[in-house]
């Protein structure tokens, strides 16, 4: 059944993006790199966390991706 496959024979959930920008020290570039990596570079992730990270991904004065509204940060650009 669908419910015992994992995940990477989709597309990338926010959730998981969001994780990944929450547990590491990454530039924005790096948390696409480390996502579209984790899906083999599949066709298609690395638009999906680009569109998540313009939209809801700032940057702190070192260049560090955080989730917006979060201190110190400013606009992304992946």
């Amino acid at each position: 059944s669908f419910d015992e496959y994992p995940h990477e024979f989709g597309l990338p959930k926010e959730d998981l993006i969001e994780a990944v920008v929450e547990r590491g020290n990454l530039t924005p570039k790096e948390v696409v790199s480390h996502v579209a990596g984790t899906y083999n570079h599949r066709t298609g992730v690395a638009e999906v966390v680009e569109e998540f990270i313009d939209r809801a991904v700032t940057t702190n004065s070192k260049g560090i991706a955080r989730i917006a509204g979060k201190k110190g940060a400013k606009a992304a650009k992946a």
